[in-house]
């Protein structure tokens, strides 16, 4: 048996999407375009001013600084801080953090911590 030429395949799949464009995708999977919202929102009487949308902007920036510590409009990332010293040091770093956040030294043997 011969395989379909790759033209009648890629007929087939766009067939396929477009079957299940016909048939009807789930509108939370469908994504809005933006003209169509603009539109909706006029219509609806949610139309922000430009201070509005300024204030919005700068709201999200906001967040966008406070949740990643760095300016969103920034052309590149800041550096990454220093990789830890040898592993010996990272060791007992890591021990003093633990001791730190539970109390307990990670080197004693088990059933030995405060209760």
């Amino acid at each position: 048996m011969r395989s379909p030429p790759p033209a009648a395949l890629l007929a087939l799949v766009w067939a396929g999407g477009a079957l299940a464009h016909a048939v009807g995708v789930p509108l939370i999977e469908q994504e809005p375009r933006p003209g169509i919202v603009r539109e909706r929102e006029a219509a609806a009487g949610l139309n922000p001013s430009g201070a509005q949308e300024r204030s919005d902007q700068r709201t999200v920036d906001q967040f966008y600084r406070d949740l990643t510590g760095q300016n969103p409009d920034a052309a590149t990332p800041p550096p990454l801080p220093p990789m830890g010293g040898t592993p010996r040091q990272d060791a007992r770093e890591e021990d003093r953090l633990y001791r730190d956040l539970t109390g307990q030294n990670p080197n004693a043997p088990m059933g030995t911590g405060p209760r």
